[in-house]
């Protein structure tokens, strides 16, 4: 065997045996960025964070990396920028420059090693798509003995939405999990569904744009505007935690014994859209009349309500937008069914309960 090939075999085992050692500290240093980032990104309430997943390079994948005969390494364990893996997934592709903005001001972010996967397709090009960062810890983070330790190592940070995730995996499955490589057709196809995908992200970054907009919209209108919007789940959150009559409301509930349930999980959001769904049914279109309807039956609904929860042993846990539906099916009676409601996961119990009390109370109105 040639001398120059053992002596290059026996400086690969060199440095395996080096990252054997340190590979202990390589798996803190990795446990501690994901840690770190974690704990940043959920003080970002602007940004919505799916996952944080980390790994740190198992021997035998470092062997391989080294022993590339594409590649060539001088000192592996400092060329190598990805011994150290923390991958950040985003729901929406407009996350991205803010997580990198946040990862420059807490981390020494390495320009050379820093890479846009996309910044390197050309106009007419589709395909793999995420941004890998290279850090280090900066010296104020390293003069804390819990860091000081890992100072110097290098972390490689992929940041890409749930879209871009999803097709990175599906593209390694098919690319290079199968002994057959894939012909040049189907990895042209693969590339286009990419294309696909960044037009679904770019939507996906819209839609939440124009929503938050609405909201912003909303809740700065003022008091006296408000009765003015048409109802839609934004406006119905907005007015039932403004107006006047829907507390006067709920304080007649909480006296007939219902109680109150929490203001804003995934319940009153749930109560939120079958209020929504329940204007949609009584054509009733607008706040202010949604608003009327509780001014005209304010004298009827202490009854109608004390005669739905009559008779009830266990406690009645109720939202808002509940008792707000109970009002609209009393001024409406004639447009609900009991199966109606029963299809948006009513109890059929409740269902023939409050309708038949909106029967009764009707007539009063």
């Amino acid at each position: 065997m040639d001398s120059q090939v053992i002596e290059k075999k026996e400086a690969f085992e060199h440095f395996v045996r080096q990252y054997e050692e340190l590979r202990p500290l390589y798996e803190t240093y990795t446990e501690s960025i994901a840690g770190l980032l974690k704990t940043l990104l959920s003080q970002k309430s602007e940004i919505d964070v799916q996952n944080i997943v980390s790994r740190t390079k198992d021997v035998e994948s470092f062997r391989r990396k080294i022993t590339d005969p594409t590649k060539s390494y001088t000192d592996p364990l400092k060329e190598l920028t990805d011994i150290s893996g923390v991958r950040v997934i985003v729901y929406y592709k407009d996350d991205i420059p803010k997580i990198e903005k946040l990862l420059s001001t807490e981390f020494d972010v390495d320009p050379d090693a820093t890479e846009n996967k996309a910044d390197d397709l050309q106009t007419d090009k589709v395909g793999y798509q995420t941004v890998n960062i290279v850090v280090s810890i900066n010296k104020k983070r390293a003069s804390l003995p819990e860091w000081s330790p890992m100072e110097g190592l290098k972390c490689e940070i992929q940041v890409r939405t749930v879209l871009q995730d999803g097709w990175a995996a599906i593209s390694h499955k098919l690319l290079y999990k199968d002994k057959h490589a894939l012909p040049k057709s189907f990895i042209r196809r693969l590339n286009l569904q990419s294309g696909a995908l960044e037009i679904v992200d770019d939507q996906f970054s819209g839609i939440r744009y124009d929503y938050n907009k609405l909201v912003t919209k909303v809740t700065d209108t003022s008091a006296d505007d408000l009765l003015s919007l048409g109802i839609n789940t934004v406006t119905l959150t907005e007015y039932l935690s403004r107006a006047h009559n829907p507390q006067r409301l709920f304080k007649t509930a909480l006296e007939i014994g219902f109680e109150l349930g929490p203001r804003l999980d995934a319940g009153y959001v749930g109560s939120i859209n079958d209020l929504n769904w329940a204007c949609d049914v009584a054509d009733v279109q607008a706040l202010v009349t949604l608003d009327q309807l509780l001014i005209d039956s304010e004298n009827i609904y202490p009854d109608y309500l004390s005669d739905i929860f009559a008779g009830e042993t266990n406690t009645w846990i109720v939202s808002l937008p509940f008792l707000t539906q109970l009002i609209v099916c009393l001024t409406h009676v004639d447009k609900f069914k009991p199966e109606d409601l029963v299809g948006r996961g009513w109890h059929n119990d409740i269902a023939n309960r409050v309708l038949n009390s909106a029967g009764k109370f009707a007539s009063s109105l």
